[in-house]
């Protein structure tokens, strides 16, 4: 009876975060592969952690910063292959589509990814990204205004 619950309870958590946990990875590796490889790395670490969450919304940024953090280390253990932008559509299977902004979100350099998918994509205010990835508050702003620049600059030369 107890095991049911667990895995009743597991497979919730799974099917509502693993696209979230997909396209953190996603945004930074540009493969499919790779980015499912690191969500089932995520889900394990869930799995096998014994944090005690005080909310669903805790649990959530839980597992989004377990997916930086296992992004981050799959560039340290492995050689960054790249891929063109021509590329991603035929290697981002589901469970989303690479849109046009995504798109110029991946030209950007690797700082800047990870806080803007944050902040745009999953509504994440700049105080809550901090706490995430363990930066001040300041230095996330900082990292957004640099990063709106940059895609600003993108925009205006026309790089979609």
């Amino acid at each position: 009876m107890q095991q049911e619950k667990i895995r009743a309870d597991f497979e919730y958590i799974y099917n509502k975060y693993f696209d979230h946990i997909y396209k953190i990875a996603f945004v930074h590796t540009k493969s499919s592969d790779a980015s499912f490889d690191i969500s089932q790395e995520v889900f394990m670490k869930f799995l096998t952690s014994e944090k005690d969450f005080e909310n669903e919304e805790h649990k959530k940024a839980w597992l989004l910063t377990c997916a930086h953090n296992s992004t981050m280390d799959f560039f340290r253990s492995h050689h960054k292959k790249e891929v063109s932008l021509d590329e991603i559509s035929e290697t981002a299977a589901e469970p989303f589509k690479v849109d046009e902004t995504l798109k110029l979100l991946l030209t950007l350099p690797e700082k800047y990814k990870t806080p803007l998918y944050m902040f745009y994509y999953e509504g994440y205010k700049t105080e809550e990204i901090a706490k995430m990835l363990k930066k001040p508050a300041s230095t996330v702003r900082v990292t957004l205004k640099r990063a709106r620049e940059l895609l600003k600059e993108k925009l205006g030369e026309g790089e979609v």
